[in-house]
């Protein structure tokens, strides 16, 4: 019995103002947020791979195209390189209007994917010892237009045509979209005679 990898999720700083208030971060000792978190999972990750697995952060999906650390401490080039897989949360609901020049992205799930994927793989491209990239997915309905197959799998077919061919899914209730998991339908060969 062990484990396979060591996923750490939500690898950031407090983005609530009562949160924000409340916490405090003794060991920064002057240093930017984005370079607290470098260093902390610099420190993890010499750790776990001395166990000989490897480790994966869960990131904002937006950090593969903000330049910023968007107040939280992610910042692409501060993190890509201290874990071996890189997960971004690339759910297109969570893009404001007008990303990418795109007015809703939740409902243009294909669009916001290639564009966050193609700006993750520019910019770990790069960096020595950048993390493979394996992005998270919606299947969960957060506003307009309700989310099914198709919206599931415009998001999976965003991914293989930016040549990435792993990702996870989520789904807050775990309930899954069995059928933007099954394999496209093939023509009828019985029906054509062929």
């Amino acid at each position: 019995l062990g484990f396979s990898e060591v996923q750490f999720d939500y690898v950031r700083f407090p983005d609530e103002k009562r949160l924000i208030r409340e916490a405090t971060f003794p060991l920064a000792n002057g240093r930017v947020r984005a370079q607290v978190i470098r260093d902390q999972l610099g420190m993890v990750r010499r750790r776990v791979a001395a166990a000989g697995v490897p480790m994966t952060i869960d990131v904002f999906g937006l950090t593969a195209t903000d330049t910023t650390d968007m107040g939280i401490g992610q910042r692409w080039e501060m993190f890509v390189d201290r874990a071996d897989v890189v997960l971004p949360m690339t759910y297109p609901s969570h893009y404001a209007p007008g990303s990418y020049g795109i007015g809703n992205p939740n409902a243009h799930p294909y669009e916001v994917l290639a564009h966050a994927l193609r700006d993750a793989k520019r910019r770990s491209a790069p960096i020595p010892g950048a993390a493979r990239i394996v992005p998270w997915y919606q299947d969960f309905t957060l506003g307009p237009p309700r989310y099914g197959a198709t919206e599931v799998r415009a998001q999976i077919r965003a991914g293989y045509d930016a040549g990435i061919r792993e990702w996870l899914l989520w789904n807050p209730g775990s309930r899954y979209t069995l059928d933007a998991l099954r394999p496209e339908s093939a023509p009828d060969t019985a029906a054509s005679g062929g």
